[in-house]
């Protein structure tokens, strides 16, 4: 996909106080997730690095609604960007 085609980035406000959001602790499991996660995005090329050292947002992991019950846990993750706005 074209990076002009679909590209995001947060737009602060100019002046805005920055906000650390209160470190998460995970599982081991959701740990090992969340890695592999950022890892296949940074390999793909579709997120990149950028040190913010002054904002800070957790990852969160959901468990996808799946119809096998017996099968493994599968994780969603996305960020909470909640307490930056």
């Amino acid at each position: 996909m074209p990076k002009e085609l679909c590209e995001h980035s947060l737009h602060v406000r100019h002046g805005a106080k920055p906000v650390k959001q209160p470190l998460r602790r995970f599982s081991d499991e959701k740990r090992k997730t969340i890695w592999d996660e950022i890892f296949r995005l940074l390999t793909s090329g579709f997120i990149k690095e950028v040190l913010h050292p002054d904002w800070l947002a957790n990852p969160v992991l959901v468990e996808k609604k799946r119809a096998d019950l017996l099968a493994a846990k599968v994780w969603r993750m996305c960020i909470d960007y909640t307490a930056l706005n």
